[in-house]
């Protein structure tokens, strides 16, 4: 049985985006992103920290960032003190 769901604008564009590039249809993007989501919060992977390091990685190449987290290590130590470890 076929559900339909309400997904906010901006993830619809992203969905959209994802499934042009991979040249797939939108409803097997979407539901994959759903079932990673679903598989994320039941096992407790922390989805927060993924994106801001994802960010991170995207400021880097884009030249975003001050000498200490130019290589990896800077990069991981600014990540493990903002996961307070």
């Amino acid at each position: 049985m076929a559900h339909t769901i309400t997904i906010p604008t901006d993830l619809y564009r992203k969905a959209d985006a994802l499934s042009a590039r991979d040249r797939r249809s939108i409803t097997d993007v979407v539901t994959e992103l759903m079932e990673l989501g679903w598989h994320a919060k039941e096992n407790g992977i922390d989805l927060e920290w993924l994106r801001m390091e994802q960010e991170a990685d995207e400021d880097i190449a884009a030249g975003r960032v001050s000498p200490a987290y130019t290589d990896g290590a800077g990069l991981q130590g600014a990540l493990d003190a903002l996961k307070g470890n």
